[in-house]
């Protein structure tokens, strides 16, 4: 799925688990918030829109890290993490 702004945060940090790095920085909620398109959580901490997406791209191409899709995880591997 590509990162638009009409992307909720809760489904950017659930299909893309290295956003959140992105957003702890910003302090965009992507819990309880989660339901917010992108757009909308950045104008709410007065953050540009294109400022966090080309973050979020970013973070995306450049980290070493593998992302861990939990939301694709068996129940087996989410209680062993």
């Amino acid at each position: 799925m590509p990162i638009q702004s009409d992307t909720t945060v809760g489904q950017i940090a659930t299909e893309h688990p290295l956003a959140t790095r992105v957003f702890y920085r910003h302090g965009i909620d992507f819990c309880c918030g989660g339901g917010k398109p992108l757009k909308d959580a950045c104008e709410a901490r007065g953050v540009d829109t294109e400022t966090v997406l080309a973050e979020l791209q970013k973070e995306l191409e450049t980290s070493t890290t593998p992302e861990e899709r939990w939301d694709q995880a068996t129940l087996e591997e989410l209680i062993d993490h």
